[in-house]
């Protein structure tokens, strides 16, 4: 990648994020429920691979059948594409705190959930974190024991390495689930 193409796309995520608020700020107005944003944990430059994809649209049924599940009213959802990859958007009528306990289980519970993102934002736009309701940061794709935010700082890991991971990890869930 050419340094004028990686610059257009920063920039390019950099507006995708600030338009990820803007939808945020209109679901919260709207519905005056708490907001879940969902996306994948996809390394590296390039955000839109077909496995963030395929990830992505599991990581929505997992979450769509866990609200159900629980009894939790979804009053709206949103699908959102751009140069960050995918973004969905769930207003959901239950507690914020709640809801981050229900996303916390999920992206420690399921398959590929060490690759969900599950946000959660009060009904006035204050997220949720995971380190507020008493849980320890998430661990490193690769070690698992050290905290992601370090190796990602120390750059412990190579682009390469990652993705061999994610692959590998989508490959196990498609051939765990093919049989069901």
């Amino acid at each position: 990648m050419h340094k004028g193409d990686s610059q257009a796309l920063l920039e390019a995520i950099l507006t995708d994020k600030e338009k990820r608020v803007r939808i945020q700020e209109e679901l919260l107005k709207l519905y005056g429920a708490p907001v879940i944003a969902f996306t994948v944990n996809i390394p590296g430059p390039s955000k839109k691979t077909p496995e963030g994809a395929e990830i992505h649209d599991i990581g929505v049924k997992a979450i769509s059948a866990a609200l159900d599940l629980s009894g939790i009213q979804i009053l709206g959802q949103r699908l959102e594409e751009g140069a960050a990859g995918r973004v969905a958007f769930f207003s959901a009528a239950a507690p914020p705190i709640a809801l981050k306990q229900q996303a916390i289980a999920i992206e420690e519970a399921h398959p590929l959930g060490r690759l969900f993102d599950i946000d959660i934002l009060t009904e006035v736009g204050i997220s949720v974190s995971r380190e507020a309701l008493g849980y320890k940061p998430r661990g490193c794709l690769i070690c698992s024991s050290i905290p992601a935010v370090i190796c990602r700082r120390s750059q412990s890991h190579s682009l390469q390495a990652l993705n061999e991971k994610i692959r590998l990890m989508l490959n196990c869930y498609k051939a765990e689930n093919s049989m069901l």
